[in-house]
């Protein structure tokens, strides 16, 4: 599938979709999750954008949701990095994580340490928010 006509398309609904993207194969694709019988897709602000759907999910980090504006998306193998920018307490998972696995999570001078469940989920959730002002930067990786 390609998307093109603006920035502000942030996410596409599938109905009965039981495939996944291909994160490898798919461009402007930033993650994704099933719900109520849906897929839902979100991609970053690039154009034009890329969806490549799969049977089974790819290696590595994924958004799964987030309550703030995500830009500047750029995924690792083990890790990623973003800017943030929200209105109130910023909350986000990522999916594709190493079970119980501790990773640091980075942004405007804090830092935590929290696991990933069971399920490769990864919820971390700021004590505080940019108020609408200039996004910042969000680092997770590894826990060394």
């Amino acid at each position: 599938y390609r998307f093109e006509g603006g920035a502000d398309c942030r996410t596409v609904r599938f109905d009965g979709a039981a495939h996944v993207p291909d994160l490898a194969a798919s461009k402007g694709v930033i993650g994704y999750r099933h719900e109520l019988g849906s897929l839902y897709v979100f991609f970053d602000d690039s154009e034009p954008r890329e969806l490549r759907l799969g049977k089974k999910p790819s290696p590595g980090p994924y958004l799964v949701e987030a309550d703030f504006e995500v830009s500047g998306w750029s995924r690792r193998r083990d890790g990623v990095r973003f800017l943030r920018r929200g209105w109130w307490t910023g909350e986000f998972t990522l999916g594709g994580l190493a079970a119980g696995k501790a990773y640091r999570v980075r942004s405007a001078g804090s830092e935590q340490t929290p696991r990933a469940g069971a399920d490769g989920l990864l919820k971390v959730v700021f004590p505080d928010s940019e108020r609408g002002r200039a996004p910042r930067e969000v680092v997770v990786e590894p826990a060394s």
